[in-house]
C-alpha cells in the first residue's frame, strides 16, 4: 500500500544527520572556534581540545502524528584537522581522538 510505513513495536529507527562545522552564521567551526594542539604521534596533524555540544532535535514523519524528539543530549569530540598516510603517521580514528592529547 503506497504511504504506509510499518514498524514492528519495540523497533529502533534511527535518523542520520551530516553537519559540516558550519554554525548559522556561517563560520566553520573548526577554523572560527576550536583550539588545536599538536597530535604527539604525528608532527604533520593537530588535535582539537574537546569541544562540548548539546544536541536536540524534531522531525514529522506524518502530517496526522507528533513530532518525534531527540535530547537534549551531550556530545563530545576532539578534531583532528588532518588525514595523514597511514604509512606516515599511525592512523587515528576521529572518535578516539581525545584519547591521544596529553
Amino acid at each position: 500500500m503506497a504511504n504506509e510505513l510499518t514498524i514492528d513495536p519495540g523497533d529502533t529507527v534511527r535518523f542520520s544527520v551530516y553537519w559540516d562545522y558550519t554554525d548559522d552564521a556561517s563560520r566553520d567551526l573548526r577554523q572560527a572556534e576550536f583550539v588545536y594542539v599538536g597530535d604527539p604521534q604525528c608532527i604533520f596533524r593537530a588535535i582539537s581540545l574537546e569541544e562540548f555540544f548539546v544536541l536536540e532535535g524534531s522531525v514529522k514523519v506524518f502530517q496526522r502524528l507528533n513530532d518525534v524528539s531527540a535530547g537534549p543530549t551531550e556530545f563530545s569530540m576532539c578534531h583532528v584537522n588532518a588525514w595523514i598516510d597511514p604509512k606516515i603517521c599511525l592512523s587515528i580514528r576521529p572518535s578516539e581522538a581525545c584519547k591521544f592529547l596529553p
